[in-house]
């Protein structure tokens, strides 16, 4: 090329890389003003903003080129009249003045001040084997042979990397026996097949200590165990004439109105007519006894295993629901209690719902675990909102309230495709939990956070530990609520330096009813 050794006239020093991606360090004003008025005497202004950009045209180096003079005859006007630093200029002073993409590249130079060029001596890099350490990205080819483990550790990057760095840290860090492990689960996934596919052979391999999800997800959990079919269908559908032939909708899942929700309510409501549940609780003691019906109810129509809350009650794992109202098992507690006192039977139907039972007993399981067992804790976040916060608040539970001293979780893995931006908590990452708490902060490198739909990343993972990890021991935590209990009531008395002030504080309140 003709202007090959033209360029190669250009001052030492100067060198500008034949690509978009042009990385500078600060530029001198009059080193630009040297290039530019080198060009223009030399014709080779041409070759200056093919150099930088190969794809540009004759005119558009024109423009450019224009446009470059004008804005460093401003900026050293403006630099003049002191409104610059006279040694060294920032390029975005004159990228600033100039239109896109020319801006853009001259806003990041690739030479130093006073020509001097950047060294590649490895005496200027010892640090980088710091960040070179990992694998190398070279995987095997996908084969016939490939198993769904092979595939998630072939996943080298992006969300397929945090996919499977989730799966590697349930593998290396949850398996132990001494790691106690929530589980949250948020988003309609029970009446997407979720708890027949995924949640309950995770229970049964002993990966679900202990579990917090919607009411609402319990609630659609009740319609396999009651045989009543979900079925597979569109989200483009018309659902003006969806609600006139009485079909309910969530996304792609559509059922019956009348006999799936109907019928449901009518069984629930009559089960919660039953003797046992006539008293104050907890959720977890609720859905304790809901599941023992449920039990009963998928054994007898012969279906296998397809209700969570049943696996539940067989495995003793406790369930919560952080807000227990926002269901449809809320809604129908809150029927049988409106017509409890319209009639007059508040005394016979007693059922009420405390949500603080659920935090003294979450709260109880992660302080044995971690004070008393001298184990650790891992939590599995599916999704986010209420349910998320209500298993990661124990720790500030422990740590802040009752005064115990504590840490927080040790591990956490984040499956979500909610954005941390916007201050929500189903996107906030586990370093922002570590600020309240709720992980320890010297444990992050223990965290992993992909941002992927549940519903793909959630079976993924299971069917990944199932394949590599053996099955743990079952810890049957809800057999031990009492246990748990105790010891939690003992820890707060013996640690919180406000018990006295407040029991005093207490004691002058007026009895109830008087």
């Amino acid at each position: 090329m003709a202007g090959t050794s033209a360029w190669r006239e250009f001052p030492r020093g100067i060198r500008w890389r034949r690509t978009w991606e042009v990385h500078f360090q600060w530029v001198a004003l009059r080193r630009i003003h040297q290039i530019v008025q080198f060009a223009l005497h030399q014709g080779h202004a041409y070759i200056v903003i093919r150099e930088i950009c190969p794809v540009a045209s004759r005119e558009w180096a024109n423009i450019c080129i224009v446009a470059l003079m004008c804005a460093t005859i401003r900026t050293v006007a403006e630099r003049r009249e002191g409104l610059l630093k006279a040694d060294r200029v920032p390029p975005k002073e004159v990228a600033t003045r100039l239109p896109r993409p020319l801006g853009v590249i001259l806003a990041y130079p690739t030479f130093a001040w006073k020509g001097k060029a950047m060294e590649h001596s490895t005496k200027h890099h010892s640090g980088r084997h710091r960040y070179l350490s990992g694998k190398r990205i070279l995987p095997q080819p996908i084969s016939e042979g490939s198993d769904i483990a092979s595939i998630i550790d072939n996943m080298d990057a992006y969300n397929g990397g945090r996919l499977r760095a989730a799966c590697q840290l349930m593998r290396t860090k949850y398996s132990p026996d001494d790691v106690t492990i929530g589980l949250s689960i948020a988003g309609a996934l029970t009446p997407a097949g979720l708890g027949p596919s995924t949640i309950i052979p995770l229970m049964n391999h002993g990966y679900v200590d202990w579990m917090v999800t919607t009411g609402a997800n319990m609630y659609h959990d009740l319609h396999f165990a009651l045989d009543m079919p979900l079925f597979r269908g569109s989200h483009t559908v018309d659902d003006a004439d969806l609600r006139d032939k009485g079909v309910t909708r969530i996304y792609d899942i559509l059922f019956d109105y009348q006999d799936v929700l109907m019928a449901t309510d009518r069984v629930l409501r009559k089960i919660m007519l039953q003797p046992e549940f006539q008293k104050e609780m907890g959720t977890r003691e609720f859905y304790h006894h809901l599941g023992k019906v449920v039990n009963a109810l998928e054994q007898k129509n012969n279906l296998g295993e397809v209700s969570v809350l049943a696996a539940a009650y067989r495995n003793g794992i406790p369930v919560f629901t952080s807000s227990p109202g926002d269901s449809t098992i809320g809604m129908n507690l809150a029927g049988l209690e409106l017509l409890a006192e319209a009639v007059g039977l508040g005394d016979h139907f007693r059922l009420r719902i405390n949500p603080s039972i659920d935090v003294h007993d979450s709260t109880a399981i992660i302080l044995n675990a971690k004070k008393f067992e001298k184990g650790k804790t891992g939590v599995l976040l599916i999704g986010g909102g209420s349910p998320k916060n209500f298993l990661l608040q124990t720790e500030p539970q422990i740590q802040e309230v009752l005064m115990i001293p504590e840490a927080g979780q040790d591990y956490d893995i984040n499956i979500t495709d909610a954005r941390p931006d916007t201050g929500g908590l189903s996107g906030a990452p586990p370093s922002e939990a570590a600020s309240w708490g709720k992980i320890d902060p010297t444990k992050l490198e223990e965290t992993v956070t992909a941002y992927i739909d549940v519903t793909v990343a959630f079976p993924l993972l299971v069917a990944y530990v199932r394949q590599t990890t053996k099955p743990k021991r079952l810890k049957r935590l809800y057999d031990r609520g009492d246990e748990l209990r105790e010891k939690l009531i003992r820890s707060y008395l013996e640690n919180n330096k406000e018990v006295e002030e407040l029991k005093s504080i207490m004691n002058k309140l007026p009895t109830y009813g008087s």
